[in-house]
């Protein structure tokens, strides 16, 4: 019996109305044109990451570490903490 799988929906910045400042300093976002670009570029990591730079910009630090804390990537979850809270 073939299981099939559903590819799962998670939330990206887009979701969230972002301003066009906001979607400067957000890594891969500013990289990418359109939200549809930024789709197919981005992997499950970089979209949280995405999410937890947003929340941090916004000054929700409880949604920003639950976003960031979903990375899987150890590395990415350090560099960002490492990042946000550098003076």
């Amino acid at each position: 019996m073939e299981k099939k799988l559903k590819k799962k929906r998670i939330k990206t910045v887009y979701d969230f109305n972002p301003t066009p400042e906001e979607l400067k300093r957000i890594p891969l976002a500013s990289l990418s044109s359109s939200k549809e670009e930024y789709l197919r570029r981005a992997d499950e990591d970089t979209i949280y990451q995405g999410l937890a730079y947003l929340h941090y910009y916004r000054g929700n630090y409880l949604r920003m570490k639950w976003y960031a804390l979903k990375m899987k990537d150890l590395d990415m979850i350090h560099s960002f903490f490492r990042t946000v809270t550098h003076p």
